[in-house]
């Protein structure tokens, strides 16, 4: 099973990636962070999230999303 980890790339057409955490290489990319989570998810790939204050409740895009 894969392991990515998803993170931002601000200045590329395509702003988050999913970074496999073994090989270190972008095996994914979108434009909206939380369809890339779903994306990743629904191919049985385990998503590893980095932990910040905003976690359990945030804003984004108009919809509340708790992870």
């Amino acid at each position: 099973m894969r392991t990515v980890k998803i993170v931002e790339q601000p200045d590329r057409s395509h702003p988050h990636a999913a970074v496999d955490t073994e090989t270190g290489s972008v095996v994914l990319k979108h434009q909206d962070d939380y369809a890339l989570i779903g994306l990743c998810r629904r191919l049985g790939w385990t998503v590893e999230l980095e932990k910040t204050t905003n976690d359990y409740s945030r804003r984004n895009k108009g919809r509340l999303v708790h992870n």
